[in-house]
């Protein structure tokens, strides 16, 4: 990734925990679009917007990269804050180990905790999915896993406390000793942020504060 990007998540990364401290009561569109360009940046071009189940939803476009923004409209808080930078290939094949995969989101983040990087694909391509920490609230990278180039970094600062991810392993293989967990994410609906992932049998949902398993279900 160029060094101007990196600086550019930097600040981002700053104004992010800026804008949580800052809005702590009901929001209206307005007050979480200004939010949200604040972390993309003034340049950047508004594609869309929506609200849904108490969610204010922005997608950003410049040269750059496609960002994508959810802002909690009862507090004011950014649950979500997606970057997918542009012109990155899809890897045919795998060649950056686990480790190596990890050590992107430390360049990243100095600061990061990584608790595992997940390998998978996407849009046919090899990916690695690594779930951090960073100031104290969840984050992950898509990275290339043939390249290293990292295609998406997602925060969620509101979800500060939440289990890391390999504690949600831990968790389903305590429900399935020997299960392999093959997809997982961090998502968030009307009743706070879940991991939402798959293993080769079973769909499952877990609290991502509490660890409770809210849905498991055989394919």
């Amino acid at each position: 990734m160029p060094r101007k990007l990196l600086r550019k998540l930097t600040v981002l990364l700053t104004t992010l925990m800026l804008c949580l401290t800052v809005h702590a009561l009901a929001a209206t569109r307005d007050e979480a679009l200004t939010t949200a360009r604040q972390l993309v940046g003034q340049q950047a071009e508004l594609l869309e917007s929506d609200e849904d189940d108490g969610v204010y939803e922005f997608e950003f476009r410049d040269d750059a990269a496609r960002y994508d923004v959810g802002i909690r409209a009862s507090d004011g808080a950014v649950i979500g804050f997606e970057t997918e930078y542009a012109g990155v290939p899809r890897a045919a094949s795998a060649v950056l180990t686990e480790a190596e995969a990890k050590a992107k989101a430390v360049a990243l983040y100095p600061d990061a905790a990584v608790s595992l990087a997940l390998p998978g694909r996407e849009d046919g391509g090899e990916v690695y999915e690594v779930f951090f920490t960073t100031a104290g609230a969840p984050a992950e990278l898509t990275v290339n896993a043939e390249t290293g180039d990292i295609q998406r970094v997602t925060l969620y600062p509101a979800a500060a406390g939440a289990i890391p991810a390999d504690r949600v392993l831990e968790i389903v293989r305590t429900r399935d000793p020997g299960a392999a967990v093959t997809e997982l994410e961090l998502d968030y609906d009307r009743d706070g942020y879940r991991y939402e992932g798959e293993t080769a049998e079973t769909e499952f949902g877990i609290n991502a504060l509490t660890g409770d398993v809210l849905e498991w279900e055989k394919h």
